[in-house]
């Protein structure tokens, strides 16, 4: 009879230390699920700012171009 309340005990230790385990690997999938969700975040934003320097940099040259016809214009102008 005591053996058979040992062997209980004892599987239900081991049952409740795989719960344990599958609870912290499921913790663990979360957690890179978030680092991945985050890296991705980031990837985008970075993206967003490059894509912005860009539209800068080209109004910049329009900007540029357009000063440049004008001074021409004004040269022009003046002879």
């Amino acid at each position: 009879m005591r053996e058979e309340e040992e062997e209980e005990e004892e599987e239900e230790e081991e049952e409740e230390e795989e719960e344990e385990e599958e609870e912290e690997d499921e913790e663990a999938e979360e957690e890179e699920e978030e680092e991945e969700e985050e890296e991705e975040e980031e990837e985008e934003e970075e993206e967003e700012e490059e894509e912005e320097e860009e539209e800068e940099e080209e109004e910049d040259e329009e900007e540029e171009e357009e000063e440049e016809e004008e001074e021409e214009e004004e040269e022009e102008e003046e002879e």
